[in-house]
Order: structure tokens, then sequence, then C-alpha cells
């Protein structure tokens, strides 16, 4: 079982190894914890929703530093970004919705030409 303080030990652990990985305690926690606040997506209070995308933003942002490019985590944060660009958002929300969305496929990307380089390297 994963609790908050689980969390500050992410970047150490993740830093430690190579390549970075999310151990899955944590990951399953971030899971819950996105699942259970998937609702602010659609809310209708500009605020709940601008932290909301606040908060996948640097998930993301973490995982970006990481260099984590594959995760099972991807697919729930696009689905919670899907969700807040459905509805009507001021400008601030639209904009880090897309930026978030956007590192998603670029580190996405990343790890596919990484990959793509590494099997050329080893033939």
């Amino acid at each position: 079982m994963c609790d908050g303080r689980d969390l500050c030990y992410l970047c150490v652990f993740c830093l430690r190894e190579q390549p970075a990985s999310v151990p899955r305690p944590v990951l399953d926690f971030l899971q819950r914890a996105l699942q259970s606040l998937s609702s602010a997506a659609s809310s209708e209070v500009e605020n709940v929703a601008l932290a909301y995308i606040m908060l996948l933003h640097n998930v993301v942002c973490w995982y970006g530093r990481l260099s984590i490019g594959q995760s099972d985590l991807y697919p729930l944060l696009a689905t919670g970004i899907v969700q807040l660009l459905a509805h009507k958002r001021n400008s601030k929300i639209q904009f880090y919705a897309l930026l978030t969305l956007g590192s998603i496929v670029r580190q996405a990307a990343w790890a596919d030409r990484g990959a793509a380089s590494s099997r050329r390297a080893s033939c």
C-alpha cells in the first residue's frame, strides 16, 4: 500500500535506477488518486478545473524529467485532458491542457525514437 510519503521517495528511487521507472506502488497510488479526482475535469468551477490540469501537468513534467516515455498512466492523463477540453474553458486551462497533451505525445515519440536507435545499435 502506498501512502503520500512514498511519493517523496519517487525522485530518489527513479534517479538511482537506469533507466528511470516508477515503483509499482507509487504508480498504483497515482492511478487511484487521479481516478478519484477525474470528476474535476468536468467541474463547472474554473478553479477546480485549473487545479486539476496543473496536477496533470506536474505529473507529466516529472515523467519527462525522469525520461519515462512509456507508462500506464499516460492514457489516464490523456482521458482527463480530453474531458477538460470537452467543456468550454478559459484560455489558461486550454493552454495547459494542450501543453500537457503535447508533452505526453512528445515523451512517447522520444521513447519510440530512443528504442529505434537502440535497436539499430544492437544489430
